[in-house]
């Protein structure tokens, strides 16, 4: 099911101020060593987590050539998680749930509309099902783990990101690629499930390839 989290620093480490040369061994695979500068005021306490990352020299081709599969598949998660809550609110505008507002007018966050089409899903042939299929697979956690955090993209830093919480410290996560590329199929598989249940009971506009017939 993906989502296995193969080392997670959490916490802070103890640094004097001023530069530091540091080594961190990410995914058990091969040290990495930086530079590292504290400020004086964050001395004795460094939440790893929330760190800058630089390459000395700036971006090298192997950089560029990491961010183009980084940012293809956490791009391609952003745009199903996008499509996913689009297809939420227009179930819920549908059942007539929230019938006094509009598509425009449903601001919600993923876990309220999530909560909203719980309420309703018996009215919904379907739904509870593919509601189910969610959780089971744990899509909202994991589009949140791609999405809220601080890539590190950079190359030979083993898929690292800081992952930030509402409640708790900031931690580095080491994550597999197969963690990311998981995990954007199933939030591309849940939009469409929900898609699906939509169908042509809302404007659908279908494009014309140039060599298809029009249909």
């Amino acid at each position: 099911m993906g989502n296995e989290r193969v080392e997670d620093l959490s916490g802070s480490f103890e640094l004097d101020s001023g530069w530091s040369r540091a080594t961190m061994m990410l995914n058990h695979v091969r040290p990495i060593s930086f530079d590292v500068w504290v400020p004086d005021d964050d001395a004795k306490s460094i939440a790893i987590g929330s760190a800058r990352v630089e390459r000395v020299g700036g971006p090298s081709a192997a950089d560029e050539a990491y961010r183009r599969d980084l940012y293809y598949w956490v791009g391609r998660l952003a745009v199903a998680g996008g499509k996913a809550e689009a297809a939420m609110k227009r179930l819920l505008v549908l059942d007539r749930k929230l019938a006094e507002r509009s598509f425009e007018e449903v601001d919600e966050t993923w876990a309220t509309l999530v909560k909203l089409l719980r309420s309703t899903e018996q009215n919904i042939p379907g739904l509870k099902q593919v509601l189910d299929w969610s959780d089971t697979n744990r899509v909202k956690i994991r589009r949140d783990d791609a999405i809220h955090c601080d890539w590190w993209d950079w190359a030979d830093t083993e898929l690292t990101k800081g992952r930030t919480f509402r409640k708790g410290p900031s931690a580095l996560v080491v994550d597999k690629f197969d963690t990311l590329t998981d995990a954007a199929l199933a939030v591309e598989e849940f939009a469409s499930r929900l898609d699906e249940l939509v169908g042509l009971r809302w404007l659908t506009m279908r494009i014309i390839s140039p060599d298809a017939d029009a249909r």
